[in-house]
């Protein structure tokens, strides 16, 4: 089962933990994420992520607009 949250709060981990999901999937805006000083942020959250034991995977937004297919068949084929 995917589900998708549009913000990774902490009560958001908590209950992908709980249900033993282990993909965070972050859809990256053009505008938000290319402010300076964002994909640091981005970065630190990631690696905080992958110590707790979750994958995370980025798409940009344009991307997910103009290539959903591919962006669904990467999710699939991270998920196995």
């Amino acid at each position: 089962m995917v589900r998708i949250c549009k913000r990774t709060t902490r009560c958001n981990i908590e209950r992908l933990k709980n249900a033993n999901w282990n993909l965070i999937v972050e859809a990256d805006g053009n505008y938000w994420h290319n402010i300076p000083g964002r994909k640091e942020k981005d970065l630190i959250r990631d690696k905080k992520l992958k110590t707790m034991g979750y994958e995370v995977v980025r798409f940009w937004e344009a991307d997910i607009h103009k290539k959903i297919r591919y962006i669904k068949e990467q999710i699939k084929e991270i998920l196995g």
